[in-house]
């Protein structure tokens, strides 16, 4: 059995085995095959980086003269505006004929390259307005390289008020490098909508006439009223209703919205095309008007089909939920006005300092949630407290007389702060992350003297 050996219960013939190795050897390629192999794949892969940069440059220079024509037209009236933009027609279709086939190259590389290219270049132009940069956005979306998606997916990013994934074929390399402009962006766009809802509230202001009160005891005019949001909880998961201020008029019977500013402007161009309005009466009521009484009046005095009543019905409760917001915030307003002075008398430290948003510090600063904190048994407006955080540690100091309820068990207590308050009680952790969010977009959404000029 010398030529002979057994594995695996099987009589393996050496001689054989052996002629089997020299011809697999055989079939390797030398190290001077290798070598000339690599130089060949070191030429390919030149070729590919230099291919790369062409395409970035070429979608640079696309989406620049794509903007350069926008603007010599946008410089035209009238039939000449016509005749301008007839005579860019064919470059415009010819740019986005070459963009198609960028994006749609047969090599994962260069196309990738091409989508990666188009989206640092869009997201990094000189945006003036929101509609400026809203356009950028949908036009990523149009090409299929961002998609709208639910803030709990894995994959969002945040871009403005939005959650969006990258519909890209990236690595985490190419990932990071998109990051920091897509950051940037959400900025820019946050501050410019910021800056247009403080402009169009301004002039809101300027307009109004009468307060909330005078309207309230029947004095016909416009008033701005400001409603909070809210910070609530749906199947264990903390949600946000949006806020903002909204532009009312009275004849000193009936009261309806003319303009809103903030997350809720679009319900409020909705109310107003539907000509919706309450009775003065109606807006003073402490609980919402009845459902069924909305709808038969609808039907019954002004006409509707059955469908249109109900939801005529539902948009004018909803436009009771605003005024109840507002009229309630500006009572505890002046309710906690002498205890919120008490608390920013004691106050040491900003609350972006207290949250790490700059430089830290120990000291105790008063944090307020502006807007409407609900829980399963109440609603509370503008709760406030006075804490300290130090390390991984927050300390409870004091708390506003109309939260005592809900925080004042925990005066005097220390709770850790690590997982964003995750570890405090559920109560005081969704109060804190709720001040943390508001102070957070105040900080993104400054505008600097820089930005305003």
């Amino acid at each position: 059995m010398s030529n002979q050996n057994r594995k695996h219960g099987k009589i393996v013939n050496l001689k054989d085995l052996g002629a089997h190795f020299e011809h697999l050897r055989n079939q390797l390629p030398t190290v001077g095959e290798l070598k000339k192999e690599f130089t060949d794949l070191d030429q390919m892969i030149e070729q590919k980086l230099t291919m790369v940069s062409r395409i970035e440059q070429g979608v640079a220079d696309i989406i620049e003269s794509r903007k350069a024509a926008r603007a010599w037209v946008n410089t035209k009236e009238g039939l000449a505006r016509k005749i301008a933009t007839a005579a860019v027609e064919e470059n415009m279709s010819s740019t986005e004929r070459y963009l198609k086939e960028y994006f749609e190259i047969d090599d994962i590389i260069f196309s990738t390259a091409a989508k990666k290219a188009y989206v640092l270049v869009a997201l990094s132009e000189e945006f003036k307005t929101p509609e400026e940069a809203k356009e950028a956005l949908v036009d990523l979306e149009d090409r299929g390289l961002l998609k709208q998606c639910p803030v709990q997916n894995p994959a969002a990013i945040k871009i403005g008020y939005q959650s969006y994934i990258l519909d890209i074929n990236l690595d985490v390399e190419e990932r990071k490098e998109v990051h920091e402009p897509i950051v940037a962006f959400s900025k820019i766009i946050m501050q410019l909508v910021h800056q247009r809802r403080q402009q169009d509230t301004k002039e809101m202001n300027e307009r109004a006439d009468i307060s909330l009160d005078e309207l309230l005891d029947g004095k016909a005019g416009e008033c701005v009223i400001r409603v909070p949001a809210e910070s609530y909880e749906k199947d264990g998961k903390e949600m946000w209703r949006g806020g903002g201020h909204v532009n009312v008029k009275s004849d000193g019977k009936l009261v309806w919205p003319l303009k809103g500013v903030g997350s809720l402007e679009s319900a409020i161009a909705f109310m107003k095309e539907a000509n919706l309005s309450l009775t003065l009466n109606m807006v003073s009521f402490e609980k919402v008007p009845d459902f069924f009484k909305l709808k038969e009046f609808a039907q019954r005095k002004l006409g509707m089909s059955e469908e249109d009543a109900t939801k005529h019905a539902n948009k004018q409760r909803a436009l009771w939920y605003l005024f109840d917001r507002a009229i309630r915030e500006q009572q505890v307003q002046r309710d906690t006005a002498e205890a919120r002075e008490e608390f920013k008398k004691s106050s040491k430290a900003t609350a972006s300092q207290f949250f790490g948003l700059e430089e830290s510090s120990a000291e105790p600063a008063m944090l307020e949630f502006a807007g409407v904190f609900k829980t399963n048994t109440s609603a509370i407006h503008n709760p406030f407290l006075l804490a300290k955080q130090e390390g991984v540690e927050v300390e409870i100091i004091a708390v506003s007389p109309h939260a005592e309820d809900l925080l004042g068990k925990y005066v005097g207590k220390k709770f850790p702060s690590e997982d964003t308050y995750r570890k405090c009680p559920p109560a005081l952790g969704r109060v804190l992350r709720a001040i943390l969010g508001q102070t957070d977009m105040a900080k993104t959404t400054a505008i600097t003297a820089t930005t305003a000029e």
